[in-house]
């Protein structure tokens, strides 16, 4: 994944959901991309410092991880995946699963997830279904 350089990256017209993403933007220090996609990985819009391609890709990894684990909770009767943290050496993320088959996740630079990101993304999320029933 290449880094950010500190500028906005579009590949598309901004729709209301980016909108609605930028809100995450400067919650925490380290804030790269957040994605709205769906469970085939598709996304549906994003607010990122990163190369878009590099967005959306991200955006569909970080979907298969969460679609498999949500596939065994299920299948093992341990109950409904809310939302899932996945740290790694450079990135962290933060997915929360929306329900209908939609998904948002927060990419930050290793070791910024915070509180208030989950604060924002609930705030967020209510915003997105708001638009998505206008």
């Amino acid at each position: 994944m290449m880094e950010s350089d500190g500028t906005l990256h579009r590949d598309t017209d901004r729709s209301a959901f980016a909108d609605i993403l930028s809100h995450i933007d400067g919650v925490c220090p380290g804030f790269k991309a957040a994605v709205f996609y769906d469970a085939e990985g598709e996304t549906i819009d994003y607010h990122s410092y990163l190369d878009p391609f590099d967005t959306r890709l991200a955006a569909a990894h970080i979907g298969v991880v969460v679609s498999t684990a949500t596939r065994a909770f299920q299948s093992l009767s341990l109950g409904k995946l809310e939302q899932m943290e996945i740290h790694a050496d450079h990135l962290d993320s933060v997915t929360v699963c929306m329900g209908d088959d939609l998904f948002l996740s927060v990419i930050v630079s290793s070791g910024n997830l915070n509180q208030f990101i989950y604060r924002k993304l609930i705030e967020v999320i209510r915003d997105i279904r708001r638009e998505i029933n206008s």
